[in-house]
Order: C-alpha cells, then sequence, then structure tokens
C-alpha cells in the first residue's frame, strides 16, 4: 500500500482535475492514515521458556492496579489463552507468577465504579458481583500452581486476589486489607472465605473482617495470611526462583496432582461464600446512605488509595495515603505541610462515621 499522501495526491490530480474533489481526498487520507493510538494491555502474558514459568501482571499502574470491569475481562481472557496453550502443549510452563506493575499488587475494587451501583435492582447488583468475582478469581482453575508476588499494597478484592493464590509472597511495605465494613460494604472476591482459610476461623480473622484492618507485612505472615516476607526489591525474584523448583525441580505431575487435590478441599464452599457475598454487597448498595464512605475516600482528586493503619507515634487510628503512587503516613505528611494533616485527619473522621 503506498503510504506517502503526496504522491498519492499527485496521482489522484493526475487522473482528477476537480479540486474539490481532491480536497476531500486529502481530507480523506488525514483521517485514514493518522496512527491510531491504543491503549495498553490492562494485563500482560508473559513466558520464560527456560525456567518453564509464566507470568500475569496488573497492569493500569496509575490506578495501583485497580480491578476493573474491563480488567477482568482481559483477565479472564488471559487465564483462557494460557490454559489453552498448556493443554495443547503449545508451551511448557508448570508455573504461573502473578504480580503488579508499579508500586502496589492491587489497590481492590474500582471504587466509583462500585458506587455508581446504587440505582441498580439488587438482583442485577447480585449476578454483576458475582461474574465480577469470577473473572478474577478464574485463577484457581489453572492446572498449575499459581504464586502471587504481592509488591505492594494488596487491598480490598486485591488482597482477596493475591490470597486466591497457592502461595503468597510479600514485599515488606506491602499491606494486606480488608477494609470492606470501613467503605460501609460486605466483604466480596471470596475475601470471607480466603481469610479463614488461610489464617483459621477463629475471634481474630473475625476481628479483621469486621473492623476492616489493614495487616503489615509482619502481621500478615504472623497470622498465616501469607507465607514469607522478602527483602525490598526482591519479591518477584523470589517468587520466580519458588516457580522455578516447582517447576523444574519436582515432578510436574506429581505437582499439577497435589494442585487439584488441594484446592479440592479448600474450594469446599467457596461457590456458596461467592453468591452470600455478592447477595450482600448487593444490598449494601441499595441502601440510602451507600457511598458516604467511598465520598471520604475519594474526597480529593489526587487520592487514589487510603489505607487503615495504627501509627505507633500518634497512638490512634489513622490512615496511610497513597497520592499519585507514593504512600505517605500522617507522620510524613506533618513534616511537609502541617495543614495537609488537618485535611486528612477531617476526611479519616468522615470515612469512620457511618
Amino acid at each position: 500500500m503506498l503510504s506517502n499522501t503526496k504522491t498519492i495526491t499527485n496521482i489522484f490530480r493526475h487522473k482528477f482535475s476537480n479540486n474539490s474533489a481532491i480536497v476531500h481526498f486529502q481530507a480523506y487520507l488525514s483521517t485514514t492514515t493518522k496512527p491510531q493510538t491504543k491503549s495498553p494491555p490492562l494485563v500482560l502474558l508473559s513466558h520464560n521458556h527456560d525456567a518453564k514459568t509464566s507470568t500475569i501482571t496488573l497492569n493500569a499502574p496509575e490506578t495501583l492496579n485497580a480491578l476493573t470491569v474491563a480488567m477482568g475481562h482481559q483477565f479472564q481472557s488471559t487465564i483462557q489463552t494460557l490454559t489453552n496453550q498448556i493443554q495443547t502443549s503449545a508451551i511448557q510452563t508448570n508455573c504461573l507468577i502473578l504480580t503488579g506493575s508499579g508500586k502496589a499488587f492491587s489497590s481492590g475494587g474500582d471504587l466509583k465504579w462500585l458506587k455508581s451501583l446504587r440505582n441498580e435492582p439488587h438482583h442485577v447488583n447480585a449476578e454483576r458481583m458475582y461474574n465480577f468475582y469470577k473473572s478474577f478469581l478464574c485463577v484457581r482453575t489453572l492446572p498449575i500452581p499459581v504464586i502471587a508476588a504481592v509488591n505492594g499494597p494488596a487491598v480490598g478484592a486485591g488482597a482477596c486476589l493475591a490470597l486466591s493464590a497457592d502461595v503468597t509472597i510479600l514485599s515488606p511495605d506491602a499491606k494486606v486489607g480488608f477494609p470492606f465494613s470501613t467503605l460501609g460494604i460486605h466483604a466480596g472476591m471470596g475475601g470471607s472465605h480466603f481469610l479463614p482459610l488461610r489464617m483459621g476461623r477463629n475471634h481474630r480473622c473475625n476481628e479483621i473482617l469486621l473492623r476492616g484492618e489493614i495487616l503489615t507485612s509482619g502481621e500478615a505472615v504472623a497470622l498465616g495470611v501469607a507465607g514469607r516476607v522478602v527483602e525490598d526489591g526482591c519479591v518477584l525474584e523470589e517468587a520466580e526462583r519458588v516457580a522455578r523448583d516447582m517447576s523444574l525441580g519436582a515432578s510436574s505431575l506429581a505437582v499439577r496432582g497435589m494442585i487439584r487435590t488441594l484446592r479440592t478441599r479448600e474450594d469446599e464452599g467457596l461457590e456458596v461464600a461467592l453468591r452470600r457475598e455478592a447477595d450482600q454487597q448487593a444490598f449494601c448498595y441499595g441502601r440510602n446512605d451507600w457511598g458516604e464512605g467511598i465520598d471520604a475516600v475519594l474526597e480529593g482528586e489526587e487520592e487514589i488509595l487510603v489505607i487503615s493503619m495504627r501509627d505507633k507515634d500518634w497512638g490512634i487510628d489513622v490512615k496511610n495515603i497513597v497520592k499519585n503512587g507514593q504512600s505517605e503516613t500522617i507522620n510524613d505528611l506533618m513534616r511537609r505541610n502541617e495543614e495537609d494533616v488537618h485535611y486528612y485527619e477531617n476526611v479519616m473522621t468522615r470515612s469512620h462515621k457511618k
């Protein structure tokens, strides 16, 4: 195909003397030859053929990899593609690593989208949420082990996705949090199933869910929510080492058989939990005050994510604020600008009022 617009126009002028026709043809070329900008994929799939491992990366760093419907569709399609490749032996992969791009694993569900559901019928929202969960939790249908390399905050639905993996490895600055109740919403994405599964069904587990707590990486490991914490900047490297051990250092047949056995037991009650969560979240969306907790979080255009935590210096419950990908505590803000401290204190106070 000729790509030189001037050459094509000259050929057109030689055949037609009508200047109007030439003008229209040039306008047509300007719309058809202009390069089309394409949004980057929200989910990336790569393979390490030597190690026989694959990696899926959540790729929306500007929103701290918030889980959206669009990302869910791409994630589900990616899992299906990888499943087909494994089943047809198109690639030799024996383990999957799941991680996030940028400074976070995932900030959880898209809060603005969740807020928009308040005007939808209950049954529509219940089915919509169930399908949303399944679009990400389909990762558990893969016939190979899944390792979550949690490279930063994993909050809400993002934490649930991390816990759905067979092995979870944390970076030192990772936070694993379940702030559903502080947003005025029931736990979702299997949170009420996976958290008790990982740490045991006990009073501390109940407290984390009911208070909407955020765990530090050390707390998460101590409670059995995650397997280990590694040195800063080494979480993906460690995940790759563990994945290689599973892929090359053990019988792939034995590993796949054990994965089926482990998940068969772990998935008992999961479907019931997902339906229950979807139903209860839909009830929350129908409340007149639904969205007030989200408004407190979204107040201020630059706020992307707010994480509850305990600040030892202040001795009170405060928030860890992530703005433009940078994580700050109240003390960080106090050192920079005292006015910011008062503003965020007010936001935090409103977010706890129900």
